[in-house]
């Protein structure tokens, strides 16, 4: 959808900038490139998320003849707004830690609380509770909450200095891997 693919794109472009600061030896910037995209992004997904709930008695008729399940898109539209905030800006977080050169760490982080939280909150709300959709969608919205969470609180207690003189020293081995290749 255009609500998700704005924050992704959002997030690809502060991991970009903020890599390339580190890689440049600049962790101050790197820092503030990432502040300043969970904040634009953070805006941007509320603001979809208030037009998505704006729409919430025009696009469950278009979804579905069926007055039942009508109602029941109705009463998530709010707890999907919410979810669309927490899993965007998981998303944006899981660029950033990225872009500290943790994909391993951001990942691990997103499949454990999916493995551990979500799953078994999902689990338990259909299962054990037989409570419907509703149960499923507030699983799936405390896994996103938990993951942005985590990744945020990751970003927070960085190292940028540290990191970026390692960012820095991959860099430096890879270009002269390259000019290796290129004399052989």
């Amino acid at each position: 959808s255009i609500f998700e693919s704005t924050t992704e794109a959002i997030g690809d472009a502060g991991e970009v900038r903020c890599a390339y600061q580190m890689g440049k030896g600049r962790p101050v910037t790197a820092k503030l490139a990432a502040y300043k995209t969970i904040f634009i992004a953070f805006m941007v997904t509320v603001l979809f998320s208030g037009i998505f709930l704006s729409l919430k008695d025009v696009l469950p008729p278009l979804l579905t003849t069926d007055p039942t399940i009508q109602g029941m898109l109705v009463e998530l539209f709010p707890l999907i707004a919410v979810g669309n905030v927490a899993m965007n800006i998981g998303m944006v977080c899981w660029a950033l830690v990225g872009a500290q050169n943790r994909y391993h760490l951001a990942t691990s982080i997103a499949a454990v609380s999916s493995l551990l939280v979500t799953v078994p909150i999902g689990v338990m709300m259909s299962v054990w509770l037989r409570i419907d959709l509703q149960g499923l969608a507030f699983a799936v919205v405390t896994g996103d909450t938990l993951t942005a969470t985590l990744l945020t609180v990751v970003l927070l207690m960085s190292d940028w200095e540290k990191l970026s003189i390692k960012i820095q020293a991959m860099v430096a081995a890879g270009s002269e891997e390259d000019s290796d290749d290129s004399s052989s």
